[in-house]
């Protein structure tokens, strides 16, 4: 891209130099995506859209006319209930409905607002938007026992939990209810949540045996593969989550040992996953998060205090099922302590796309209960990228540094078989060979069904240690 910087190009108006480079990049993302120029173009030009669509979008003279702007349809029999909680942020709130009108569900829906006890009386406005229930609770019971209370009013088959300094944007809703509706075992869905320079806040988290919690990509750029595939976590951020009321309602809400807040999230996936249930990542549904401080100072005593909660009610899991804090990094991402690890490698077709024996044991692995990693070893466009995110497949060779060699030296030892495809090149080959030999097992190109794996089942391999460990697999 020099020929368009400033010295090259010198000679040109910066508008059109950037108008040329956009119109570049937009028409080549397919083949430069990987390209770190165009990763700097995409970060500042989503960081862009980030504060335009972001919580800057009314001005200070601006909330009466954007609250006279506001109105949703009335659904007599909502299959959609969208639950927000609020504590007299009225400015704050009417952004985050103004990004709901914006980007609506597909579905007819419902949205209950909640001020949970504020005592300000502009929250009142709310109640004048048509198709809104709004609901002045009064007096201020917390972030949890409002979300209960709410959660009584809802009409919607499914519930979405959001907060009042989220900002939704397109298809943010219906990815969450496609998750649930087309994953049988999945109980519960949560966002992918960006900060308002475009960079990831949280991907869904990783809960380590000690009960301390990492955000899975955070910070990173909001391109970062390892953000951009479905799969199961110990948890997602109750900031933007998707679950079944019935389900909701049938375990009384938020377990009220954690009120006012802070680990009732966590605590509601693991007692969904108790009951045999999924918790499922989906990074197509992207929302803006301002996120923390609602509790000021006294906020980290009070997760340190649930945490103690949680730890209390769930040792044995804990102990058992997570690893210690930092370790095993690759199979707590996916939540992956009792499930075996496999990467497949392939070549793509002439055009990019996957083979038809690749596709067929993709859909197998996917059926099974292993975690399915894809490495091709050639060029791919992004489109793939986010067509397998969907289906819950991490292309693994779409990060930044696309060297197998590095990448084995790093998870090789989590991984529990390596499938190889047909030919592969020779660097590949190498890599293969010198970390992962033993663990090879190769396909011919045509061949379309899975062979027998021979592994142990994992449940027979994960056990108790000194200090909340797991056995590898």
């Amino acid at each position: 891209m020099r020929w368009f910087g400033p010295t090259a190009a010198k000679w040109l108006p910066q508008l059109v130099r950037r108008s040329l480079v956009a119109a570049l990049f937009a028409a080549g993302e397919p083949w430069l995506w990987q390209s770190p120029s165009y990763q700097r173009w995409r970060r500042r030009r989503f960081a862009g859209r980030g504060a335009v669509s972001g919580l800057t979008t009314i001005g200070p003279d601006e909330l009466e006319s954007a609250l006279a702007r506001l109105a949703f349809p009335s659904a007599a029999t909502p299959l959609l209930t969208v639950l927000i909680t609020t504590f007299g942020n009225l400015r704050q709130t009417t952004e985050c409905l103004l990004s709901i009108a914006s980007n609506p569900p597909s579905v007819d829906f419902e949205i209950i607002v909640l001020d949970d006890g504020s005592g300000r009386p502009e929250m009142a406005a709310l109640a004048g938007i048509p198709g809104l229930r709004y609901v002045a609770r009064p007096e201020n019971q917390g972030y949890l026992r409002t979300v209960n209370a709410g959660s009584q009013l809802a009409k919607g088959q499914f519930l979405w939990l959001l907060n009042d300094d989220t900002v939704v944007t397109r298809g943010a809703a219906d990815e969450l209810l496609a998750t649930l509706r087309d994953v049988d075992s999945c109980a519960m869905a949560g966002s992918r949540l960006l900060n308002l320079d475009g960079t990831v806040q949280e991907a869904g988290g990783i809960v380590w045996s000690d009960g301390t919690a990492t955000l899975i990509g955070s910070r990173t750029d909001f391109c970062d593969v390892t953000t951009r595939y479905r799969h199961e976590v110990d948890y997602c951020s109750g900031a933007s989550l998707m679950l079944r009321t019935a389900d909701f309602l049938a375990l009384g809400g938020f377990d009220e040992r954690f009120a006012p807040a802070y680990y009732e999230d966590t605590d509601l996936a693991f007692t969904l996953r108790d009951r045999g249930r999924r918790v499922l990542f989906v990074p197509g549904s992207v929302v803006f998060h301002i996120g923390g401080g609602s509790y000021g100072a006294s906020s980290r005593q009070l997760l340190e205090v649930n945490r103690s909660r949680f730890v209390d009610k769930w040792r044995t899991v804990l102990e058992t099922k997570h690893f210690q804090a930092g370790h095993r990094t690759f199979l707590a991402h996916d939540h992956a302590a009792q499930r075996h690890s496999v990467l497949l490698v392939a070549q793509p077709t002439g055009t990019g796309e996957l083979a038809a024996s690749v596709e067929a044991l993709l859909i197998e692995l996917s059926d099974s209960e292993v975690v399915v990693k894809l490495w091709l070893d050639g060029a791919f466009s992004s489109e793939l990228v986010k067509n397998l995110g969907g289906r819950g497949v991490e292309l693994v060779s779409a990060n930044r540094d696309r060297r197998l060699d590095r990448w084995l030296g790093q998870h090789e030892r989590a991984l529990s078989r390596i499938l190889v495809v047909g030919e592969v090149s020779r660097s590949t080959a190498r890599a293969l060979q010198r970390h992962a030999a033993g663990k090879v097992l190769r396909l011919s190109s045509t061949q379309a069904h899975l062979p027998t794996l021979g592994l142990t089942p994992i449940g027979a391999l994960a056990g108790r240690l000194a200090g909340g460990g797991l056995t590898p697999p």
